[in-house]
């Protein structure tokens, strides 16, 4: 059954090694995999370049992905070098942040001890983000720039002489772009995905040679540069392909528990099998790549680099991480979760800014350092007794006005007993008055 259906079968551990050792075996590599190796530290590059010298009689690219590795070169390379610039400028931005936003406290004034605690969380920040710097600076001297010698085509150039595909006629390229619109509009792999790469009909093509090449069928270019490479080959028996491209139209992906991927689409396997005559077709991501180089070829594969290219693979885009030293990481585990929580509280700075203006609110935020609770308590009985001196200020106002209005009543009633006193008297000599009729 396995003959007739070869194509939906996987290479065993046997057929793998016997792949790797086999002298007519082929290993291509695809754009992205030249242009991923700007973006990993220095010894990643070393890790993949020793695989590349270890197999230097058996590698080869389509001539498509030399001319798309010149034209995106200095553009991944400008990119990178924005990266160093863009992480520096974070990290000014937290020096500043620690700098500027204690300030409006007065703790100096307010509470001493607050102050040296927070004078010393201020050092412990800025020494973190300093030394932060210097590893970032170290990593970006590493880093090809635009206008420097750039060590990574150097070596290039030397291990791909004379291993590149032929420069294809514009008869070939029709044929693909005619074929291409049939195969899209199908779903057929590979490059469907890129069918809308380009929406701007400016950006959709371009020129070399005189030759107009349409982007949007740049994966099935490489695709049939391979066919057409293997077929031609009187002694290629196997085929591995190394990219790191991750969509649906290279791999076949099962989603179960989460997203798996089998293998190489078994349309792409069958239709190389079937117009080239191979034995055998193998598709590698950069860190199965290396994986198995030591694997299978004996090769010594520094255990970082393959992190790095994984990490650098499950990352569409790439932070601050992917660009330092992988085998350095655990040095800074400890002062890079402090930064990042430091991070995270400077997220939500804008809300707790209210908070900090205010001592009553802002030592709710301190109620967790025991060594300052005699500072808070002795803070909260003086604002108490302030408080306190308030209503007592109050009370004594309103007792004096009640002084007042009780004098005011005391004479009020002695004022209505005379006159009183002086009705009934009255009352008394009217009663004794003769009566002037008598």
């Amino acid at each position: 059954m396995k003959e007739k259906f070869k194509s939906f079968y996987q290479l065993n551990n046997e057929e793998l090694k016997a792949v790797w050792s086999n002298k007519d075996t082929i290993f291509i590599f695809d754009t992205n995999i030249l242009l991923n190796l700007y973006q990993y530290s220095q010894e990643t590059r070393d890790e993949f370049f020793k695989v590349l010298e270890a197999i230097e009689d058996r590698i080869w690219i389509p001539f498509h992905v030399g001319l798309e590795y010149q034209r995106r070169r200095l553009d991944i390379i400008k990119d990178e070098k924005s990266v160093f610039t863009k992480i520096n400028k974070k990290l000014e931005d937290i020096t500043g942040i620690v700098e500027k936003d204690f300030s409006d406290l007065n703790l100096k004034d307010r509470n001493l001890a607050l102050f040296e605690r927070k004078e010393k969380f201020k050092k412990d920040i800025c020494d973190l983000v300093k030394s932060f710097q210097e590893d970032v600076d170290t990593h970006d001297a590493t880093q090809p720039s635009v206008r420097s010698e750039d060590e990574v085509r150097a070596k290039l150039d030397k291990l791909f002489l004379d291993k590149i595909g032929e420069e294809p006629s514009e008869e070939f390229l029709n044929k693909i772009y005619e074929e291409g619109e049939n195969r899209y509009s199908r779903k057929i792999p590979p490059g469907y995905k890129d069918s809308n790469k380009e929406k701007s009909p400016e950006e959709a093509t371009f020129l070399f040679n005189g030759i107009e090449y349409q982007r949007k069928f740049g994966d099935l270019i490489i695709w049939k540069q391979i066919i057409f490479y293997s077929k031609n080959s009187d002694t290629l028996k196997n085929v591995v392909f190394i990219t790191d491209d991750s969509k649906e139209d290279w791999w076949e992906l099962i989603e179960s528990r989460g997203k798996k991927v089998i293998g190489a689409r078994p349309e792409l396997k069958n239709e190389i099998y079937k117009e080239a005559g191979i034995e055998n077709f193998k598709m590698y991501h950069t860190n199965n790549f290396l994986t198995d180089a030591e694997k299978y070829y004996d090769i010594s594969i520094d255990e970082n680099a393959i992190d790095e290219a994984t990490e650098h693979l499950n990352q569409s885009t790439y932070s601050v991480l992917d660009k330092i030293n992988i085998s350095a990481l655990d040095e800074y585990k400890s002062s890079l979760s402090a930064l990042d929580q430091y991070k995270l509280g400077l997220s939500a700075l804008d809300e707790y800014k209210s908070s900090l203006s205010a001592l009553d609110q802002y030592k709710l935020g301190l109620s967790a350092l025991d060594e300052y609770k005699s500072s808070l308590s002795a803070l909260d009985q003086y604002k108490l007794g302030l408080s306190a001196l308030d209503e007592y200020k109050s009370s004594l106002s309103a007792l004096d006005q009640y002084r007042s209005s009780k004098n005011a009543i005391d004479i009020n009633n002695a004022a209505r007993k005379a006159l009183d006193d002086l009705k009934a008297s009255q009352n008394t000599i009217d009663k004794k008055k003769p009566d002037e009729d008598d």
